[in-house]
């Protein structure tokens, strides 16, 4: 994948999911680490641990959702820097403002981010709420960046 002034760095599984960080070509990742699943690529800049996620998708794969939260995914943590910025396609929702539907929330997602104290990044608190998903049943909020009270904190400077 060529993307002109840009470095992509990629993770493909070999059947149909993966996931990437495209970055200018003057900045320079290290650590860039990747799931075998190619459901997350993480990498570190300057101090933060970047992570990108595509979390198994369906009621039908919520199990291997909540394992992907609790084994898979924090495997990018550790030996990277503290400072974490996590986005992506989560495919569940941990708040009943994230949907129209039926609320379920996945508690694997829910405990990592507690247990990491991190915060949704959207900030906004719109006249009508937002959505990245729709269908016939309804609209919800999968995809989230979430990231550190530090870079929360940065982001408001």
């Amino acid at each position: 994948m060529n993307v002109r002034g840009y470095n992509a760095h990629l993770n493909i599984e070999a059947s149909i999911r993966g996931t990437a960080i495209l970055a200018k070509s003057t900045l320079h990742l290290t650590n860039i680490t990747t799931l075998p699943s190619g459901r997350a690529i993480a990498a570190d800049y300057k101090g933060i641990r970047l992570i990108n996620v595509y979390a198994p998708s369906g009621i039908a794969r919520r199990v291997d959702r909540e394992q992907f939260n609790n084994t898979e995914l924090p495997y990018l943590f550790h030996d990277g820097p503290t400072d974490l910025l996590i986005g992506g396609d989560f495919n569940c929702v941990l708040h009943p403002s994230d949907t129209t539907g039926h609320f379920r929330p996945s508690w694997a997602l829910s405990e990592m981010i507690h247990g990491l104290e991190l915060h949704d990044a959207w900030k906004e608190k719109p006249a009508r709420p937002t959505y990245t998903y729709y269908s016939p049943h309804g609209a919800t909020r999968l995809d989230r960046f979430y990231i550190t009270s530090e870079i929360q904190r940065k982001k408001w400077e």
